[in-house]
């Protein structure tokens, strides 16, 4: 995202600045920024010669700047010498972070205890957001420009603001300054109709990009969302399949229980008609044994009568256990007791055919 030009550090800045400044620096007033001054006019103190000329007061003033920083060079540490006389811009971040540098001194607007290595104790602040405020309104400033996401402070060691001078001073500056104002004044206009343009390209870039983030935002909240529904279905759809499971096989047990019971009772059912069938079975077996008993008791002779009566009657007792052996021996006995009676017949027959055959005086067989 493109960062609005700094005021602070564009070449328009040497419009207002001190022409005492800018003759003395030379190259230097390019790579370090400086704030314009505030114009301010005084009347020229008692026992003071006017200037005779622009150029004789320029190389008097440069003069002594030069032989001054010499001799401050020698005393200051590097973090001082490095801005002496010169601007520097520093960018901090906004609100929520807390101010890195802490503010005091007779007029509120110097640096007493700094937490960044950017900025150092005994620095001066000239500028918040490349705008020159006075020395008294520098804490305001401060505080009002933190309401945003970022913001620049430019700070200053060395040489002092007009409201921090001595009247003296502000005379001879006023006077330079008067004589370079008119030269400098299209040459501003200028470069704060770039600047303004450069400012709606930077304010326009910046709407797109918010565009652009706030569209990167609602499409991770749309994705979110479809996330969010995605695993609701799917829970759903677990729920409903192990609802589905827990019924099927509710079904299936009770389905296997009705068969179970079902099953029992043609279980117990054939298990009494078998019972009922056995009992009528017996029945009609000790029936038919004893049937068979008695007939047989009638055809046997008086000594078996009574040993046949006696099996009878013990297979009476026995009853359904006995009673097929019974019955299969039984018809043994009596297919015995007819064979008996057949050999016995045909014994007698052939008997009497041999009579016959005799008396008939027939040959014998």
């Amino acid at each position: 995202m493109a960062q609005l030009p700094d005021i602070s550090t564009s070449a328009s800045n040497t419009v207002d600045t001190d022409p005492v400044q800018q003759l003395s620096e030379g190259s230097n007033s390019i790579s370090s920024s400086v704030l314009p001054k505030l114009e301010t006019t005084s009347k020229p103190t008692s026992g003071r010669k006017p200037a005779t000329s622009f150029a004789a007061i320029s190389h008097g003033l440069v003069t002594q700047s030069r032989e001054a920083r010499k001799a401050r060079a020698r005393l200051l540490p590097p973090s001082l010498l490095k801005i002496d006389g010169l601007d520097q811009v520093v960018e901090f971040r906004g609100h929520p972070a807390a101010l890195a540098f802490e503010l005091g001194g007779r007029l509120g607007n110097i640096v007493t205890s700094s937490k960044t290595t950017d900025v150092h104790k005994s620095w001066r602040v000239v500028g918040v957001n490349g705008t020159q405020v006075p020395a008294h309104a520098a804490a305001a400033a401060i505080a009002r420009a933190q309401t945003s996401r970022k913001f620049t402070v430019t700070f200053r060691f060395g040489e002092k603001t007009e409201d921090e001078n001595d009247e003296s001073h502000l005379d001879e500056r006023a006077a330079i300054a008067a004589a370079a104002a008119a030269t400098a004044k299209q040459k501003k206009e200028d470069e704060d109709a770039a600047v303004a343009a450069a400012a709606a390209a930077a304010a326009e870039e910046q709407r797109l990009a918010d565009k652009a983030a706030q569209e990167a935002v609602d499409l991770e909240r749309a994705r979110l969302a479809d996330e969010e529904a995605l695993r609701q279905q799917r829970m759903k759809e677990d729920m409903e399949l192990k609802a589905r499971q827990q019924a099927e096989a509710a079904a299936e047990k009770a389905a296997a229980e009705a068969a179970a019971e079902k099953a029992a009772a043609e279980a117990a059912a054939a298990a009494a008609e078998r019972a009922r069938q056995a009992e009528a079975a017996a029945e009609k077996a000790a029936a038919a044994d004893i049937a068979a008993a008695a007939a047989a008791a009638k055809k046997a002779r008086i000594d078996r009568e009574a040993l046949e009566a006696k099996k009878a009657k013990e297979a009476a007792k026995a009853a359904a256990a006995a009673a097929e052996a019974k019955r299969a021996k039984e018809e043994a006995e009596a297919k015995k007791l007819k064979e008996e009676a057949e050999a016995e017949e045909a014994a007698e027959v052939a008997m009497k055919v041999k009579e016959v055959e005799k008396a008939l005086g027939l040959p014998s067989r």
